[in-house]
């Protein structure tokens, strides 16, 4: 059997979906990456949501503690932390998937990534409109491929 090259197929997420303001451009998302990569996207997210769970744990009084109580400060910082380091990993996740581009220019660095948006906060949700739209891109090829 001759089958193709294993190709990344690269679309474009244009800024101006996000607000027109941003004008042209956009950012390159890779939307066949394998399924191992897409697992790997799932055990994030797991990890990110037992996390949340584990905290709200800490942080609700038990039906019988006194008026006083106060949660373990050292353990819901420590779950603080626990939950800031997944959500590196998950950015860093998607860095991947935004830098498969040919242009060196156009990759994307976790740490700078997070540094320009820790500037721009006044834009909090960017990176939460980046991360869907990405998602939702890579769904589309996978269903645009399967009805065919």
């Amino acid at each position: 059997m001759n089958l193709p090259p294993k190709v990344k197929i690269l679309r474009t997420l244009p800024w101006k979906e996000y607000a027109k303001e941003l004008g042209e451009g956009g950012l390159t998302v890779w939307v066949n990456p394998p399924l191992a990569r897409l697992q790997e996207h799932d055990g994030i997210l797991k990890e990110r949501v037992a996390a949340f769970e584990r905290l709200k744990r800490l942080q609700e009084k038990p039906k019988k503690a006194p008026e006083s109580w106060q949660p373990d400060e050292a353990e819901v910082k420590k779950e603080l932390e626990a939950i800031a380091e997944i959500g590196k990993r998950f950015t860093a996740w998607y860095c991947e998937i935004w830098s498969q581009g040919s242009d060196p220019d156009t990759h994307v660095d976790v740490n700078e990534l997070l540094a320009a948006l820790d500037e721009r906060n006044e834009d909090p949700r960017l990176l939460d409109w980046m991360e869907i739209r990405t998602l939702e891109m890579i769904h589309d090829h996978r269903l645009e491929i399967k009805n065919r």
